[in-house]
């Protein structure tokens, strides 16, 4: 049921097309089914009930899924470009907390750890765009990374260079897509299990249509108690 809802809040907020979605599906119940094995193993140690801190498994496979679809067979330095940008966001809030103009040129140990972070990233965004494009396999998958990529060579920039469109347009998904997609799936947890009479109706539904196989994406369609949540 978790995926579910991931897929469809991917396709709400990360405006992915349902074609898109079609395609995506088993990415995400690939990157789902650790996590809940995990869960499933600590409330199995702990006699079938146990209090999980969801927080951070989310994050992490919020970001699993966009690395998977944003660069495929890269997806592992994806990760490692997440995990890198996660850092860049502690260490900026460190930064935003003195509220000092101008103090971000200073060359101070939070300025020093952003600026080689960014690079760091920049650096590893470049690669993977280079992989890319010398990997016949993956310039057939046509994932995020490549219609990135298609766009930079595509348009005439004035303001940027095209190494500089795909390396933001790649932080941004990240930026906008994870934290948000993590948030709202912490959401539908948390009223699921302040509601347990939606929360069977929903996993009735579920077991109704499903007949006990894996999650398909024409079932998303006849999941109508699970698009009313």
């Amino acid at each position: 049921m978790f995926v579910v809802y991931v897929a469809m809040i991917s396709d709400r907020y990360l405006l992915i097309s349902w074609k898109y979605l079609q395609g995506m599906l088993h990415v995400m119940i690939q990157a789902a089914m650790p996590m809940l094995t995990s869960w499933e193993n600590i409330t199995g140690k702990e006699g079938g009930s146990a209090e999980i801190v969801v927080d951070e498994s989310l994050r992490n496979f919020s970001a699993d899924v966009i690395s998977r679809t944003s660069f495929g067979s890269n997806f592992a330095a994806g990760k490692e470009i997440f995990n890198k940008i996660r850092q860049l966001q502690i260490a900026m809030a460190k930064q935003s907390i003195l509220g000092v103009p101008g103090v971000r040129y200073l060359p101070t140990k939070t300025n020093r750890e952003i600026w080689s972070l960014d690079s760091s990233i920049r650096r590893l965004i470049l690669n993977v765009a280079l992989k890319h494009e010398q990997d016949s396999v993956a310039l057939s998958t046509k994932d995020l990374l490549h219609s990135i990529i298609k766009g930079a060579k595509a348009r005439h920039f004035a303001s940027q260079t095209p190494a500089d469109f795909i390396i933001d347009n790649c932080k941004n998904i990240y930026f906008a897509g994870h934290e948000t997609t993590s948030t709202t799936a912490a959401w539908c947890l948390m009223l699921l299990a302040s509601h347990p009479e939606w929360q069977s109706r929903a996993r009735t539904e579920l077991l109704d249509v499903c007949q006990g196989k894996p999650i398909e994406f024409d079932m998303l369609r006849k999941l109508k108690m699970v698009c009313q949540l």
